[in-house]
């Protein structure tokens, strides 16, 4: 989401008011969150049981923004990396609303945008309504894209899907996919009826090669995602996009499902003692690989899942990885039923272990209730 520019006759008309208001909106939300959480967690002490110390975890926006878009980037390597070595090809494709979804006409002004009047083909009276529908419309448009293409590539397909705010703060979706070269006419095809049958406005759809080294596909993707935080501009952005997607529900990354879990990759790095973290990154600069992709490698996954019904309970393991992996997981969950019948998973127990010493467990940690 780039800055908006507009002419002077539009910037008095109601929908770009409400624009410029949303903004402003959404960069309250971004703060509000980030204050009720610190004070969420500055209320709620914690304890190891296993040294006594007690500690308060602090939360700060920045850091956080940082720390997750590097996991990110971590595993949409590591994606791309396991496209490569099965000799997938990539394509980078951009699915833009059709026209009803935008409320702006706008022309080319220098390097930027110029919005410079209300677009008669405007479907909504608010924006709030496009953004939202036109969020809903481009998963439906994805989804039958997938089941589409599904036909030809089976299982052997990878994807990482983007949502991005224009200028307008109507959404629009990047979808980085990897499969066979030999369906690549398929795929192709497929994108221009899916164009095609949902009148999008704009398209984009490019081979997005392997070729200057493993991250090069990566790069396509991670460019719509960071921005520079001591970037002023850039700043009031990423905090407006924070509260954008949180206002309206956006889920702004998805990706293929890996075999180790974002979740229990940040617990392995950031539980791995200094030492043993700068031996594996000798081992994974040797190897040209992403850390996330060393730890998937070398992890023995032993997880338990006990099902919660009205009338019975069950339980079943199952088990990933090589046994005499460098790293051994345990981990234990619960499956119940909400009041809506949706099931809700809550990890009852998590283990790490490097070369058989323990490097995490979550139950040496008790949050001390009302600071007592």
């Amino acid at each position: 989401m780039k800055g908006l520019y507009a002419t002077k006759k539009l910037q008095n008309h109601n929908l770009y008011k409400e624009l410029k208001d949303n903004l402003q909106k959404y960069y309250q939300l971004s703060l509000q969150k980030e204050s009720k959480q610190k004070n969420y967690l500055a209320s709620k002490p914690i304890i190891n049981l296993s040294t006594g110390e007690v500690f308060k975890i602090d939360y700060e926006f920045e850091k956080e923004h940082t720390k997750y878009y590097k996991v990110i980037e971590q595993k949409i390597a590591t994606i791309e990396h396991i496209a490569k070595s099965l000799g997938y090809t990539s394509v980078f494709m951009t699915f833009t609303l059709p026209s009803k979804f935008h409320p702006f006409k706008s022309i080319q002004k220098g390097n930027n945008r110029l919005c410079v009047g209300v677009n008669d083909n405007f479907d909504f009276s608010t924006l709030s309504e496009a953004i939202e529908e036109g969020y809903q419309h481009l998963n439906h448009i994805v989804r039958t894209f997938y089941k589409r293409v599904k036909n030809y590539v089976g299982g052997e397909y990878l994807y990482i899907k983007v949502f991005e705010a224009h200028t307008t703060t109507i959404p629009h979706c990047h979808y980085l996919i990897f499969f066979r070269p030999e369906h690549f006419k398929d795929v192709k095809k497929t994108f221009n009826k899916v164009a095609l049958d949902f009148k999008l406005l704009q398209t984009d759809f490019e081979t997005a090669r392997f070729r200057d080294g493993i991250n090069h596909s990566t790069r396509y993707i991670m460019k719509y995602l960071t921005k520079d935080l001591k970037n002023g501009s850039d700043y009031f952005l990423i905090r407006s996009l924070d509260g954008w997607k949180r206002q309206h529900k956006i889920r702004v990354i998805t990706t293929s499902q890996l075999s180790l879990s974002m979740y229990l990759y940040k617990k392995i790095y950031y539980s791995l003692p200094v030492e043993i973290k700068e031996c594996i990154e000798r081992t994974i600069k040797e190897q040209k690989i992403p850390y996330y992709l060393y730890f998937q490698r070398n992890s023995y996954i032993k997880k338990r899942l006990t099902k919660i019904e009205k009338n019975e309970t069950t339980s079943k393991s199952s088990y990933i990885g090589d046994s005499e992996a460098e790293f051994e997981i345990t981990i234990k969950s619960n499956r119940i039923r909400a009041p809506d019948n949706k099931p809700i998973y809550k990890i009852t127990f998590l283990e790490i272990k490097h070369l058989e010493a323990i490097i995490y467990r979550s139950n040496n940690y008790l949050i001390i209730e009302n600071g007592e």
